[in-house]
């Protein structure tokens, strides 16, 4: 079942790269998007995520 979810999102995540990119005109629109997610997510991982159990 892992390795099928993890099949089904490299897909998605193709097809789906491939949308953004006409969508924002550029791959580098794309990555700038994604790296501002990835960002977020660091930041918000950082604030809340505590090492209690």
């Amino acid at each position: 079942i892992t390795n099928s979810a993890g099949t089904l999102a490299a897909i998605v995540s193709t097809i789906g790269t491939g949308y953004f990119v006409k969508w924002l005109g550029s791959f580098q629109a794309f990555l700038t998007v994604t790296a501002g997610i990835y960002f977020a997510a660091t930041i918000f991982w950082n604030l809340f995520a505590t090492a209690d159990r």
